[in-house]
């Protein structure tokens, strides 16, 4: 099981912007569905990349962020997770070879989701003997 232990306050790499992430006390990688993509469906925990949006607009990623403290209490936003329709931005402006690749392999297992449900449908009509 994934539990929580509090929250780490870190400041963004490009304004210094803080926000809160979990602190995690254990966590479980354990899901539903493993796609050769890298995705994850019925996932325990996050699916992404660690690729978020700042609210100066500009895009970094979880590692990149400098820790300042922790908390037992959330004293600042949760990071914000950058949406399906951003990441061709972010991609043609990625300040980082890291940030790009984090972006492109989010985009492609976007893509990829409406071919999930399809194998999904062909997958349960065969196991139901209709195919």
């Amino acid at each position: 099981m994934t539990s929580i232990a509090g929250y780490n306050l870190n400041a963004t790499p490009c304004c210094g912007e803080l926000y809160s992430s979990p602190r995690y006390r254990s966590m479980n990688f354990m899901a539903s569905e493993y796609w050769t993509d890298g995705y994850r469906g019925g996932s325990l925990m996050p699916n992404g990349h660690g690729l978020r949006q700042c609210k100066c607009g500009n895009y970094y990623l979880m590692n990149e962020m400098h820790h300042v403290s922790q908390s037992e209490e959330l004293e600042a936003p949760h990071t914000m997770p950058v949406t399906p329709e951003d990441l061709p931005d972010v991609i043609a402006k990625a300040r980082t070879i890291d940030i790009e690749r984090a972006a492109r392999l989010t985009y492609l297992q976007h893509l990829n989701h409406p071919y999930r449900e399809r194998y999904r449908a062909h997958r349960d009509a065969s196991s139901a003997g209709s195919v």
